[in-house]
Order: structure tokens, then sequence, then C-alpha cells
């Protein structure tokens, strides 16, 4: 009997042990679990993909994204993957599944959009602006490639070279500019002359409404205006002050 209690024992304190030694490591796993799982759970982050790639610029990429999806939005679906404008191959895009080799850095079409972050005082870089519309036409031609059987892709690639590459050009952008400052001349004086006639009809609107009546006899009795002129000012002003609420003037 004494055997048996001493085996029991030990049976006990083994199963013990054992249970024990289970729940540490089950203790363990849990912990490394939560531990290891934000770095699984924001792997494809835009944060840490900036991280892995700090020589793509993320506002600058979401810029481009969006002057993208706003330009061609409606035929995103019909680009083929070797165009550097399909989202499966944003290099920053969440979910990219492409390799490092054939993602995109869109902040490198920024020149494009003019969605770079360079100061506006920078001059114009002619041989920077040239490599960019290399990029710009290799860009069109992986995008709507023209010998395509397509007509409608044919159309796009001649539409968007005229919109996008052929302004990556010192002199066009100048030619621009002075066009831009030459239209802002002409429209100048026109905008400073209505100003001045809005302000006259407020300054005479006060007068017809708000003047007295010895200012209006001292301008008609000085010869300035004409008895005929007098009678329909007074008539306008006094059908204004009736409208407004405000005494009518006796003048004939």
């Amino acid at each position: 009997q004494g055997s048996s209690k001493s085996l029991g024992g030990i049976l006990l304190r083994f199963w013990r042990s054992k249970s024990v030694c289970a729940a540490m490591m089950s203790k363990s796993v849990l912990l490394l679990a939560f531990q290891l799982q934000p770095a699984f759970a924001g792997q494809n982050s835009p944060e840490n993909l900036t991280e892995d790639h700090p020589w793509c610029s993320l506002p600058v990429s979401q810029r481009v994204r969006s002057h993208v999806d706003g330009a061609i939005k409606d035929i995103l679906d019909k680009l083929p993957e070797k165009c550097p404008f399909h989202p499966q191959r944003d290099l920053l895009a969440q979910g990219n599944q492409q390799s490092s080799g054939q993602s995109v850095c869109l902040a490198d079409y920024c020149d494009i959009f003019g969605a770079c972050a360079d100061p506006l005082d920078v001059p114009c870089d002619a041989s920077k602006l040239q490599q960019q519309k290399n990029r710009c036409e290799k860009l069109l031609l992986q995008c709507f490639p023209p010998g395509a059987e397509d007509q409608q892709i044919r159309r796009w690639h001649s539409h968007y070279s005229r919109k996008w590459c052929k302004e990556l050009d010192c002199d066009v952008r100048n030619h621009r500019e002075e066009e831009e400052l030459r239209a802002l001349t002409k429209i100048s004086p026109l905008l400073a002359m209505i100003s001045f006639m809005c302000l006259a009809a407020f300054a005479v609107m006060l007068l017809l409404i708000g003047g007295t009546d010895d200012l209006i006899f001292f301008i008609y009795e000085c010869g300035f205006i004409p008895h005929s002129l007098m009678r329909s000012w007074v008539n306008t002003r006094d059908g204004l002050r009736k409208y407004a609420g405000l005494p009518i003037s006796h003048i004939s």
C-alpha cells in the first residue's frame, strides 16, 4: 500500500509538471504572437513602405496618383499591366504584390502633372525637363501603344502626348506664363473700370436715398445739371426713398 501511495504521488507530480510546462509554453506562444502582430499587420502600410523605400516620396506619389486618377479614372481598368500608372504597379500602394523590379514610384512622374515639391522660384531646368519628356513618351508607349489595333488607344496616345509630354519644355512653359501675364494685363483695366462703376453706382445710390435736398439744390443752382435732369433725378430719388420707407422730397 505504501508503494502504491508513493507511485501515485509520483504520477500526480509528473502530471502537474506537464500541465505547468504546457501552460508556460502556451503563454509564451501567445506573447510571441501578440508581439509579432503589429509587424505583420502593418507590413503593407504606407509608413512601413516609405521606410523600406526612402527614396520614394509618399506625399508626392499620392499627389501624382490623385492627378492620374482624375485624368484617366474611366480607363484605369483598361491600362495594360506594363503601364507604370497601372494601380497594381504603384510601389507605395497597399496590397501591392508586384516585385520591386516591376513596381513604380509615382513620384518619378511628378513633373508631368506639376506635382513636385520644388520651390516656386527655381528656374526652369531644360535638361531635367527633357529627361522627364523622354520618360513621358516612354510612358505613353507602355500605356497607349500608338500601333495598337484599337483606334481609341491610338487617340489616347495622341491626346496625352499633347497634354502631358509636349508641355515638358521650358520654352512652352515660358510662353504660357507670358500669355497668362498678358491676359492678366488685358483684364486689369476692365476690372478697374468695373470696380469704378460699382463704386460710382454705390455712391449715387447713397446720394439718392440718403442725400440732402440742400446738396441737390446746390448742384442744380450751379448749373451742372439741367432742369429736366433735375426733375428726373428727384423723381428717381423719391421712388427709391418710398421703396426704402424714407420720407419723400417735396421738390417739384
